[in-house]
């Protein structure tokens, strides 16, 4: 089948690298520094009226302050600094947000429909292979991510009439975004700020009638992300680990909300499934995985509001119904392989309040109907498998927060199973450290 694609993208600072085999041999050296300021508005708007189109549709509404992406080989030292509503004279500008947009009307469409509303402030990718010497050898990531005044605004206005596919749509609001996947032993330093009112907010308003394939969205807010995956690749008994330290502040009583709202009447999904949701509100989100041994430092600090917020009301649905509402203020988790040694110092706070609420009316369904909201301020997860023979977490979480999680429900007539979770956790810790 064809595709039908349509685009908009605004970027304001866009700088992008690749240095394959041939460049970057045995004795090459990256040495890159990089320094983008954006105090100005990105917006990015997409506007389509689709009416009987036999093909797959794919819409993108893109838009980037600052967007740093680097892929290299051989020997290599970055350091990335991205500003975002900082002016050269150090004075602050305010309400210079990166907006995204999509607005679709689309009635008797045959092929998929897929939508992504994407708003970032600053965001930074690298990729570093086959290192100098092996895994002996350093490579060194330094990147500083600030967003003083600024915000993301990411939002999808839908209406679905007489869709015989699937149809999915994306809505994601980030401010500060990092990630590294390094091979080779590694020093790496993420630095993410949020100063004030740097808020990030994502919106998905759908309507829909008459479908025939399963509905999936997925409305995101989040104001640090860092995800780094390493492979340090050293002998058994070797002394040698990687160094990764994560700082992350939100600051400035600054809003991360997520708002879904969904109208749907008459839906079937052809393989069990007729919607599946979530809105997701993330301060501050650190992930790290890989192979060998570690040494990590992580600090993360939220004073503000984490809130997703959904309100879904269906009848005449065919199919399964699954909704999870997830506010989290910090996290932290941890996935390590074949290590012989794991050092993890872990210090988290947060002032202010964590919010997932769901609103559910629901008339008939032929299916079963999971509800989840999930509120959570401090979570760190360590798995380190098969066991490390050496594994020492020192730990400390710190809530000030009201922590609230809420699923108000008024169903009538389902033939399926009914699932309901209401979850508040202040600080939780999970560590995993099991033998094979």
């Amino acid at each position: 089948m064809k595709k039908a694609t349509l685009t908009s993208i605004a970027l304001i600072s866009a700088s992008c690298l690749s240095m394959g085999t041939a460049l970057a041999s045995s004795d090459s050296i990256n040495d890159l520094d990089n320094d983008q300021n954006n105090w100005a508005k990105v917006r990015a708007t997409l506007n389509a009226n689709l009416d009987a189109v036999t093909e797959e549709v794919e819409l993108t509404s893109a838009a980037i302050g600052n967007s740093f992406a680097a892929e290299l080989g051989g020997r290599t030292n970055i350091v990335n600094d991205q500003a975002q509503g900082l002016r050269p004279n150090g004075q602050e500008f305010f309400n210079n947000n990166v907006t995204a947009n999509v607005n679709l009307h689309a009635s008797d469409t045959v092929g998929s429909i897929t939508g992504t509303a994407a708003a970032i402030g600053n965001s930074a990718s690298i990729t570093v292979e086959d290192p100098e010497g092996g895994a002996s050898q350093l490579t060194r990531v330094t990147n500083n991510q600030v967003d003083y005044t600024a915000g993301a605004r990411a939002r999808i206005d839908a209406t679905i009439a007489g869709s015989d596919e699937t149809v999915e749509l994306t809505s994601a609001a980030i401010n500060n975004s990092f990630s590294a996947d390094v091979t080779g032993n590694a020093r790496i330093i993420n630095r993410q700020f949020g100063v004030r009112n740097n808020d990030a907010f994502a919106t998905t308003n759908l309507t829909a009638s008459d479908t025939v394939g399963a509905i999936a969205g997925t409305t995101a807010a989040i104001g640090n992300s860092a995800a780094i995956s390493f492979d340090n690749d050293l002998n058994p008994g070797t002394s040698g680990s990687s160094l990764i330290n994560n700082n992350q502040f939100v600051r400035g009583q600054s809003q991360i909300a997520a708002h879904l709202n969904v109208n749907g009447t008459n839906l079937s999904g052809p393989d069990g499934v007729a919607i599946e949701t979530t809105a997701a509100a993330i301060a501050n989100s650190f992930s790290v995985e890989g192979e060998g041994s570690l040494v990590s430092n992580n600090l993360q600090r939220f004073n503000g509001d984490a809130r997703a917020v959904a309100n879904l009301t269906l009848d005449d649905i065919t199919g399964d119904v699954t909704h999870t509402s997830a506010a989290i203020a910090n996290s932290a988790s941890y996935d390590i392989e074949n290590a012989d040694h794991v050092t993890i110092n872990n210090r988290q706070w947060a002032s202010y309040d964590p919010t997932a609420i769901t609103n559910a009316t629901f008339g008939e369904i032929d299916g079963d109907v999971s509800l989840t909201s999930a509120a959570i301020t401090n979570t760190l997860s360590v798995s380190t498998l098969p066991s490390t023979a050496v594994l020492d977490v020192n730990t400390q979480q710190y809530n000030g927060a009201l922590t609230q999680a809420v699923v108000n429900a008024d169903i009538g007539d389902v033939t399926g199973n009914v699932s309901m979770t209401a979850a508040a956790i202040g600080n939780s810790v999970n560590i995993v450290n099991l033998p094979n």
